[in-house]
């Protein structure tokens, strides 16, 4: 946990949470040796870290379906080659290949 500006003084808030839930999160906070408090803190503050870092402004659904769609076309496309035999396998890797090169020379695509 990163320390607290000097001044700053904590304040006890309510959280509600099942058994199960709080049992969750003594066991993380156990494992990272952090207390309870701290362990919440610290897991909703590195969820909306990653949420902003991965946030590409569309709704979710939409994100979704745009996913879907890409991942069907790319296993048409694989069938396809596959069902070309040989050939069709070189020429998939060596579409993978470009696909790759390209996302790396983008940058932050992963």
């Amino acid at each position: 946990m990163a320390a607290r500006k000097a001044g700053e003084k904590r304040k006890q808030r309510w959280v509600g949470a099942t058994d199960a839930e709080w049992s969750e999160i003594s066991e993380g906070a156990q494992a990272a040796g952090l207390s309870n408090s701290d362990y919440v803190i610290q897991c909703c503050l590195d969820a909306r870290a990653r949420a902003e870092a991965t946030d590409i402004g569309l709704p979710p659904p939409v994100l979704h379906r745009a996913v879907r769609a890409v991942l069907i076309l790319e296993e048409l496309q694989r069938l396809r080659h596959e069902n070309a035999g040989e050939t069709g396998e070189a020429v998939w890797r060596k579409s993978i290949a470009k696909v790759e090169a390209w996302i790396a020379g983008e940058g932050g695509l992963g």
